[in-house]
């Protein structure tokens, strides 16, 4: 019987196609392949005692359920968390009548007298009640569908 703890083993040519597949497993489960090879000796080492072993009583074999790992996801798999801290509700926070949005909105009602309004005139008018960024509040609302640009004039849905 041999007692010599350094084996070193070769993989006959024929089964190399193999063991390079065994390599790739153990790669993608993240694992070292000497640790699977090693779970494989203590089956079936656990298995064959009974015949290993100068006592030949039966013995119950134990039953060993091994759970499997759980698969570790890549870090492009992973969600990330965002945070925000909530801020204080100030009882000031302005009216959302007093959004840009809504101010348009309502100058657009006032000017819009069946026939409707340029885009040009209607940006003008905003700039001088002081709203802010008209052009681009008006390209959103048209997007909405909550104003329409009919020949060259801009009117409210």
């Amino acid at each position: 019987m041999s007692t010599n703890r350094d084996f070193f083993m070769t993989i006959p040519d024929a089964s190399l196609e193999d063991w390079e597949l065994f390599i790739k497993k153990a790669d993608i489960d993240e694992t070292y392949p000497a640790d699977i090879l090693l779970d494989f000796v203590r089956d079936f080492v656990e298995e064959h005692r009974g015949e290993l072993t100068e006592d030949s009583e039966v013995k119950p074999r134990k039953v060993i359920v091994k759970k499997a790992q759980p698969k570790k996801k890549s870090f492009l798999a992973r969600k990330a968390k965002i945070v925000k801290k909530k801020e204080p509700v100030d009882d000031d926070s302005p009216d959302i009548t007093q959004t840009p949005k809504f101010r348009l909105l309502e100058l657009i009602r006032k000017l819009d007298v069946d026939e409707g309004i340029s885009p040009d005139e209607l940006v003008i008018k905003a700039e001088a009640a002081e709203i802010p960024r008209p052009r681009l509040q008006m390209d959103k609302m048209v997007r909405r569908g909550i104003l329409y640009i009919h020949k060259g004039k801009i009117h409210v849905n």
